[in-house]
């Protein structure tokens, strides 16, 4: 199991992912740059990703919260995304505070009950030409949920496609069944994060 440290809050990368490659991204928080590190050499010092394993995001998720914060907070977040052709590799890493359920086109994909913690999982499988959407319930035991999460797609043309949480996404705090998980879900009436 390799230690890990965070080199700097502009390029942290992380070993988390089905592929088995660092993923970095070139802009992050310094809210969630700790969640983003690399492996460290037995005498602390960071080790430079070997550029062929590297998954380098050009965009940078952020954390959102949605509604007036309140003890044991639910909330639930969906974004649809269209693709055309097939998908060479894709997946998805995400986290909350403090637990979550990472659904792609209504079949789920990883889970995560520890906010410190990145879940990873592979996607490919669940993607399909057209409009996809990704979905994700979170809770925190004790106060505001919040949710941070990254998607990598990889088309067999070679062109990659990212999507990370941020003010795109929609959000609710109040919602029943599994309905919005499915693409063309009407949420016009959700708030955007």
């Amino acid at each position: 199991m390799p230690v890990w440290n965070c080199i700097s809050p502009y390029r942290c990368v992380f070993f988390a992912n089905p592929f088995q490659r660092l993923v970095s991204f070139s802009r992050i928080s310094a809210v969630a740059a700790f969640l983003f590190c690399c492996p460290v050499d037995k005498n602390g010092m960071g080790q430079e990703p070997d550029k062929k394993q590297t998954v380098d995001f050009k965009l940078a998720p952020d954390w959102v919260w949605l509604g007036e914060p309140n003890d044991a907070q639910s909330i639930v977040l969906r974004r649809e995304f269209t693709l055309e052709g097939k998908v060479e590799e894709s997946f998805v890493t995400a986290t909350a505070d403090n637990q979550c359920d990472i659904f792609i086109n209504e079949k789920k994909a990883t889970s995560s009950d520890d906010w410190a913690r990145l879940a990873t999982g592979d996607i490919s499988r669940l993607l399909k030409p057209g409009v996809n959407v990704i979905s994700i319930t979170a809770k925190n035991d004790g106060g505001p949920a919040g949710v941070l999460a990254a998607v990598f797609v990889k088309m067999e043309n070679g062109k990659i496609l990212e999507f990370v949480t941020d003010a795109t996404w929609k959000g609710s705090t109040q919602t029943k069944g599994a309905a919005w998980r499915k693409s063309g879900f009407d949420d016009s009436a959700w708030t955007n994060v």
